[in-house]
């Protein structure tokens, strides 16, 4: 389905004479999440995502995403669908893009070709670049030669000084050749939205950089200043690792005599011993978070906590979940902060289960719907997934409540501390092996049995008070009949009815489970330990 909404941008006739067309100025707020589908979307893609979007929401403009995919080699196969997916998932629904459509697609870089074509032509007119005719050996040559004198590697911008006659020689030999952008030598001043007056002279620290590469494709700086201006983009929000490329891209403008956007960089995110982030972390990864069952809003909270921007909502209540609207208003480029900002883990985990515990007290159908939804998705970890209907609802809602102390996500409803609650876990326990509970495998069935008996005989309001029924458990165990001791008749039911050793209190587990299940389970663990007898026999 995406891949073909991306392809009727193809079938839109003379999309450049549309763009021509719409070439007067907007006032309006323009931002845009350019990401590249070469890997996963992390915590700071999703933030840079987030500000350009609140941002675009704060100031009634529009929020468009563009797929930066020029640099073919490192495309990663699905990540442009996981991309989408995660927008989908964080609820950021853009205004434009691949799958919204718009003015100004299309809105993937390969289906652009031809305006970067058109527009390298028009700067090669003027004298703001230049043909490059270097081969990659000699190029090499340098690198390497720069390496071994321990300096950083930089083109010598020899084409630079090429004489017309030398240039069209080259051109009727077909000679491979770049564009590069001929850098303005001395300081370059940038009025950065969150790091103020920042100066650059790149021309002391690189060389003329390629803008067109030989095989027809664009750089990523290139396409990335030709569609910025193409999409009317106003205001460009990204990471501070960029801010050094920032004097290239105002360069780039100037050749054209575009206008320039404002810019914002963003601090750095690091991990909490202040190392870089790695994608080899899965901690950075959104889809983690997703697959982990977080809320989106609490991963989207939690950005909006690292490194300022919104005043008074960073410090007055840093464990509540604030609607996007309310996210918007109070967001602020100039409060901002400059110093890189530390990844707490712990943090979105304590977030994410406050999260829970206010949907189950303010809304119980939608985490009841997601429990159903989770339960359904996964239905093959269960030995025999109880079918829940309406009727269900108060038991859901008790479960949910019950467990809201011992979650940090929903998916911890599916481990196996919590499966009894939805299906009896498959009987593995054997007496020998786990505990010896005073008795043979006969009577210890029977001792299930009575206890059957026992709960058949208790009311229904009597399973919502886990007091009463640990009381009557007592009085059941020390009768004359029962000659198991208390603690050992405790393990024997939690067995019977989780399948674990440890886990919640027996009683607490019954109160859960209610009448007919516990003695559900119950009867099924006697039909477990007559197995073991019939197979026993039979060796």
């Amino acid at each position: 389905m995406f891949r073909k909404k991306t392809q009727l941008w193809l079938l839109r006739p003379k999309w450049m004479t549309i763009l021509s067309i719409r070439s007067e100025c907007s006032s309006t707020v323009r931002l845009r999440f350019a990401p590249s589908p070469t890997g996963f979307v992390h915590l700071g893609g999703l933030r840079t995502t987030l500000f350009n979007y609140l941002f675009a929401r704060k100031h009634g403009g529009k929020f468009i995403v563009r797929i930066e995919d020029t640099d073919r080699e490192r495309i990663v196969p699905g990540s442009l669908e996981s991309i989408m997916d995660i927008l989908h998932w964080s609820n950021l629904q853009p205004d434009e893009g691949p799958e919204f459509g718009g003015d100004y697609g299309p809105y993937i870089q390969s289906e652009r070709v031809e305006l970067y074509r058109e527009m390298i032509e028009k700067l090669l007119k003027t004298d703001t670049v230049y043909r490059c005719f270097c081969t990659h050996k000699r190029l090499e040559l340098l690198r390497r030669e720069a390496v071994k004198n321990r300096e950083t590697p930089r083109y010598d911008n020899r084409c630079r000084s090429l004489s017309n006659e030398e240039i069209r020689q080259n051109l009727a030999e077909n000679i491979p050749y770049t564009v590069r952008l001929k850098l303005l030598p001395g300081p370059m001043d940038i009025n950065d939205l969150v790091y103020g007056r920042v100066t650059y002279d790149l021309s002391l620290i690189e060389g003329d950089p390629i803008l067109f590469k030989s095989d027809g494709l664009p750089t990523y700086h290139f396409a990335n200043v030709v569609d910025d201006y193409h999409m009317r983009i106003t205001h460009v929000l990204r990471g501070v690792e960029w801010l050094v490329s920032t004097p290239k891209h105002l360069m780039i403008y100037d050749a054209f005599g575009w206008p320039r956007p404002k810019y914002a960089h963003l601090p750095l995110l690091i991990n909490t011993d202040g190392s870089k982030l790695s994608k080899r972390h899965d901690h950075i990864r959104i889809s983690t978070y997703r697959d982990q069952g977080y809320y989106p809003e609490v991963v989207i909270n939690y950005l909006t906590q690292m490194g300022g921007g919104f005043g008074q909502l960073n410090t007055a209540d840093c464990d509540k979940i604030y609607p996007i609207d309310k996210l918007a208003a109070a967001f602020d480029l100039q409060s901002v902060n400059q110093n890189n900002c530390k990844i707490d883990v712990e943090k979105i985990r304590l977030l994410n289960r406050l999260h829970i515990r206010n949907l189950i007290e303010n809304d119980p159908n939608r985490i009841r719907n997601d429990l159903i939804c989770l339960l359904e998705r996964n239905r093959e970890k269960f030995q025999s997934l109880q079918q829940f209907d309406n009727q269900d609802k108060n038991y859901f809602d008790k479960c949910l409540r019950w467990s809201s102390t011992r979650i940090y996500t929903i998916n911890d409803l599916i481990t196996n501390d919590f499966l009894f609650l939805w299906s009896q876990p498959k009987s593995t326990w054997v007496m020998e092996d786990n505990f010896s509970f005073g008795g043979t495998k006969q009577q210890i069935q029977q001792t299930l049995q009575a206890t059957i008996d026992l709960l058949w005989q208790m009311n229904e309001q009597d399973f919502d008070d886990k007091d009463e029924i640990l009381q009557k458990l007592r009085i059941f165990n020390s009768s004359d009949e029962q000659q198991m001791k208390f603690s050992a008749y405790m393990k024997l039911l939690r067995l019977s009815l989780t399948n674990l050793t440890k886990g919640p209190p027996v009683a607490e587990s019954i109160s859960l489970l209610g009448k007919n299940r516990t003695i559900q389970y119950i009867t099924n663990s006697i039909e477990h330990l007559r197995n073991k007898n019939n197979n026993n026999n039979d060796q």
